[in-house]
């Protein structure tokens, strides 16, 4: 690793948490998928068919006239969040747990054993819990709960999505250590990553009522495009 080995303690927290090689994955792999395969492509299907038909129907699903650009920031802070851990796994180069504690049964080491720090797992989804979670507390807040108090619109459109969210993205992390994947700091610089990228990309875009901080240009509409191999969208806000 360029600075050096996982500290004691992150030793001693998978020591902990390694459940033997006799065990298998934690909650059957589930976490592992969703970390990196389930959620984004769920996430992604959601806002691109509120995008997709709003464009098509004039209203999205939901009756909101900011679904494209919902759709196109969250793909932007995504991008930059997977960009900036992979750079990170490439610069450091640490050893996966299974693989740096000798873990018995592990597989062949592959490329993708010396890729520990930090978390691509918690980073992406600890960054769709904190860009959904505020998209969706902003929506119940103003359309469902709009005739609430202040109280049930703090707990039950503010804390209650972040619990649900957050607790989800904490499993997905927890699932990364116990599974010999990553140490606790990976897991929890990952965390940080993705929470505080999520953040500021629905920041960036979106007021504290979740309206547009800035308009698309009214020349440029949002588009899917035949790229080589396959399919992308374009636009520019």
């Amino acid at each position: 690793p360029a600075f050096g080995g996982p500290p004691a303690f992150d030793r001693a927290i998978a020591d902990t948490l390694y459940p033997g090689p006799e065990e298998g994955r934690f909650l059957g792999g589930v976490p592992d998928f969703m970390g990196i395969v389930g959620a984004p492509i769920l996430a992604v299907g959601v806002y691109g068919a509120d995008s997709l038909a709003l464009h098509t129907l004039g209203k999205s699903f939901v009756g909101n006239p900011n679904a494209d650009h919902e759709l196109l920031a969250l793909l932007e802070g995504y991008g930059v969040t997977m960009t900036i851990v992979q750079v990170t796994k490439l610069a450091v180069g640490r050893d996966r747990p299974i693989y740096g504690l000798g873990r018995e049964g592990a597989p062949l080491r592959d490329s993708e054993a010396t890729l520990s720090f930090f978390s691509g797992h918690s980073a992406s989804s600890y960054y769709l819990a904190a860009f959904v979670s505020r998209d969706l507390a902003d929506f119940l807040s103003a359309k469902p709960l709009s005739g609430s108090s202040r109280s049930a619109k703090f707990w039950t459109g503010h804390v209650l999505p972040a619990v649900l969210l957050y607790g989800a993205a904490g499993i997905v992390g927890l699932s990364r250590v116990i599974d010999q994947q990553h140490y606790f700091t990976d897991v929890a610089l990952g965390a940080l990553v993705g929470g505080a990228l999520g953040n500021v990309a629905y920041n960036w875009h979106f007021d504290e009522e979740g309206r547009p901080r800035r308009r698309y240009d009214p020349r440029a509409e949002v588009r899917l495009v035949a790229l080589p191999g396959g399919m992308g969208i374009t636009g520019r806000f």
